[in-house]
């Protein structure tokens, strides 16, 4: 055989060899991540970005073993091929713009349930350019009033449907385009009893609005969603305004109260609800309550303590900031969300009761948490010896006990049993992540490896069988061992 052709089989011969290892680098790199995902306190995860080229998009209900709650802010947006999407029970929030501008997207399927949904989430899709003009829904049974499409008649009285459960953020705030038409023609709107939330900005533009009938279950109200000076809150007396199972806000003179008793089976007090109450001493907040809004009571200066129940499980953005009286703090561990700032600038804070330690309080919910003038913080009794045993970290124990101040200050009696530092220990900052859909079932197959060990791993391959052909050539073709 001439030296050239032994030199082409040793080619073929190693290609061959190198086969496998190229396919699995290809499959590596095909195989990209479809979902990136972050996750939330409560242990389940919100998508932020869908990173994949399918055209009909079924969502996954777990993403690494982890339940998928949400479904972010512009997630899908400007997907350009995307022409359906099929949404899991089990996600709850829809955010902003997510599905903004998809122009092909001409199926929605949203099973009925407990879903929020943002602001424009499907505006400037092929399933909302072929909605006829007027109310439009969407979901399971219509169960979501989406928005009114197209021009509204003078002096229009809007009636949702019965079995409504959610009104979509910006319901009445129409975007086409670049241009924003709020609809002020709107005078009356009358929600069926079915309905529990009103999303953000639903009814901010109506200017007009004068009459609402606010059905007895409503729990959830997102910011904005009215303003406060519509005509149709004038029937109202001054005092605190309640809509179905939400504190709307205080109606008349803030300054002229100094007490304040939240009606028990409250769910959630509305951003910027009390805010500047300056003469508020003393404040009652129900076990109910489950989502104290942003800024909902900022600038209270007179208000000297704040025991939150268990059971609030958010905390809005600076919703006691600038409560410069403030002395005392309890925060229960079922607090889960935090909008940042909560506590900012209450400069005479002296005594915090909280089961996460003095660094996570500060990194959450107050700016100046390293003044030295604050006492120590998580103020607990003991856990009981039974959790002593069980616990194997007596490290976040000590984090989050203060033996040194037990004998200066007690914490507050009720509620206590269950605020332990344990409860806080499977806590995460929300970190973003990716997976691909196949990562959702247990039984999938294992994921590639990455790209690069695929190459790394190929080289080496093709460097030993270079080093195994020029052996073989060394003896076949010139006879040297």
């Amino acid at each position: 055989m001439k030296r050239g052709s032994k030199w082409l089989a040793g080619v073929i011969c190693a290609a061959v060899l190198l086969a496998p290892e190229l396919s699995a680098g290809r499959a590596a790199f095909a195989q990209e991540p479809e979902y990136a995902y972050q996750e939330r306190p409560d242990g389940t995860v919100e998508i932020t970005k869908y990173q994949g080229e399918q055209q009909e998009v079924v969502i996954p209900s777990e993403l690494d073993g982890k339940p998928v709650s949400g479904i972010g802010d512009h997630a899908f947006s400007n997907n350009r091929s995307l022409t359906s999407v099929t949404i899991p029970e089990n996600v709850h929030r829809i955010g902003s713009y997510t599905f903004c501008l998809c122009g092909q997207l001409a199926s929605i399927d949203i099973p009925a349930g407990d879903q929020e949904l943002g602001e424009w989430a499907f505006s400037d899709t092929k399933w909302l350019n072929d909605q006829p003009d007027g109310c439009v829904y969407l979901g399971e049974n219509d169960h979501i009033f989406y928005c009114y499409k197209g021009t509204m008649p003078e002096n229009t009285t809007i009636t949702v449907k019965e079995g409504t459960t959610h009104i979509a953020g910006a319901a009445f705030t129409f975007v086409d385009g670049d241009m924003v038409n709020s609809y002020q023609q709107l005078t009356a709107v009358e929600l069926p009893q079915s309905v529990v939330s009103i999303g953000r900005r639903a009814f901010q533009e109506c200017s007009r609005l004068s009459s609402v009938t606010i059905p007895d279950g409503l729990t959830s109200l997102g910011d904005m969603a009215f303003s406060a000076e519509q005509p149709w809150l004038e029937g109202y007396e001054d005092g605190p305004v309640y809509l179905g199972k939400v504190l709307f806000f205080y109606k008349g003179d803030r300054s002229s109260y100094t007490e304040l008793d939240i009606r028990p089976g409250t769910t959630a007090i509305w951003p910027h609800a009390c805010q500047e109450s300056e003469k508020l001493q003393r404040l009652t907040i129900p076990e109910s309550v489950k989502t104290i809004g942003d800024w909902a009571f900022a600038d209270c200066e007179s208000l000297t303590s704040v025991e939150l129940p268990f059971g609030v499980e958010t905390l809005g953005y600076k919703a006691f900031t600038s409560c410069t009286a403030l002395t005392t703090v309890t925060i229960p561990a079922s607090v889960l969300e935090w909008g940042g700032s909560v506590f900012n600038c209450c400069d005479n804070l002296k005594t915090v009761y909280f089961p996460g330690g003095k660094e996570s309080f500060g990194r959450m919910v107050m700016d100046d948490y390293d003044r030295e003038d604050i006492a120590p913080f998580a103020v607990f009794p003991e856990p009981s010896p039974e959790s002593k045993e069980e616990s194997s970290e007596p490290e976040s124990r000590g984090e989050s006990s203060a033996p040194e101040s037990r004998g200066e200050s007690s914490a507050p009696e009720s509620g206590k049993e269950s605020l332990t530092s344990e409860s806080l220990a499977s806590r995460k900052a929300p970190e973003a992540k990716t997976s691909s859909a196949a990562a959702s079932s247990p039984d999938s197959p294992e994921k590639p490896i990455g790209l690069l060990p695929a190459v790394l791993i190929g080289a080496g391959v093709l460097i030993a069988g270079a080093a195994v052909l020029l052996i073989l050539i060394r003896r076949k073709v010139f006879g040297k061992p």
